[in-house]
């Protein structure tokens, strides 16, 4: 079957890749597959050659999900005097700098859009791991249309179900993401490994230290649901998947 146009999502996190497709203007669910073998771009080639393309009179750009260690997170906090994105631009680098080291400098920096006086967050990206996924998506007749934090496009999912003061956790294959929400704003970024075989509610409980605050509702999204041994309860909300498109239910 000759489809009109066909989009495409590729998640990548640790060593894992996902890639979503959905037909358009069909109404059909979109297709996931998944690779966790080798290296990121070695599971993102194999699973675009797992997925067998199926034929399109257009093919929308595939829209790219970074995730850990894919990318660095920063949350800038607000100045005054400060206004114009250059500067915060400036603000973000040199927390990059002073958190990662000097390999930062030359990373592409985004600032996610926020309202005055609200803290921003902020994520690098190396450019050359950019025009590596380009490389590879290029082999498959495909193109990157764009490049987004998973954090982030995970929060904008679910940005009317946030409670004010929170902690917002992505969970990876490999780690846990945590943006620390207070009075409805970002006030800072943590992002901790998590060692295989280590239990999830664990380094849930690791990543309340490390904030200094045991107390606080944790909000968590999973592209791989939750593991046994958390269980949703006051404590604990889970929200679902960071994109629809990857959510079980869809594939």
């Amino acid at each position: 079957m000759l489809f009109h146009s066909m989009s495409y999502l590729a998640c990548l996190s640790d060593s894992c890749a996902d890639l979503a497709i959905r037909p358009g203007k069909t109404g059909k669910p979109a297709e996931r597959y998944t690779q966790r073998e080798g290296s990121a771009l070695e599971s993102l080639a194999r699973v675009l050659d797992d997925a067998r393309l199926k034929p399109a009179v257009f093919r929308d750009g595939v829209t790219v999900l970074l995730g850990f260690p894919h990318l660095q997170l920063v949350v800038v906090p607000w100045q005054d005097g400060v206004s114009r994105p250059s500067e915060f631009d400036g603000l973000a680098r040199e927390m990059f700098i002073e958190q990662f080291g000097p390999d930062s400098e030359h990373w592409t920096i985004t600032i996610e859009q926020a309202g005055y006086g609200q803290a921003r967050v902020a994520v690098s990206v190396d450019p050359d791991w950019l025009d590596q996924i380009r490389t590879v998506l290029k082999s498959a007749r495909l193109r990157m249309a764009a490049c987004r934090p998973l954090i982030l496009e995970a929060s904008l999912r679910f940005r009317q179900r946030l409670a004010d003061n929170c902690l917002f956790m992505l969970v990876e294959p490999s780690a846990v993401s945590c943006l620390n929400r207070a009075d409805g704003g970002w006030r800072e970024a943590i992002t901790l490994s998590r060692p295989e075989g280590m239990p999830l509610g664990k380094t849930l409980h690791a990543v309340q230290v490390m904030v200094g605050d045991i107390h606080k509702p944790m909000m968590v999204v999973s592209n791989d649901g939750l593991d046994d041994d958390v269980r949703p309860d006051d404590a604990v909300t889970w929200l679902g998947s960071a994109h629809p498109w990857l959510d079980r239910s869809s594939t």
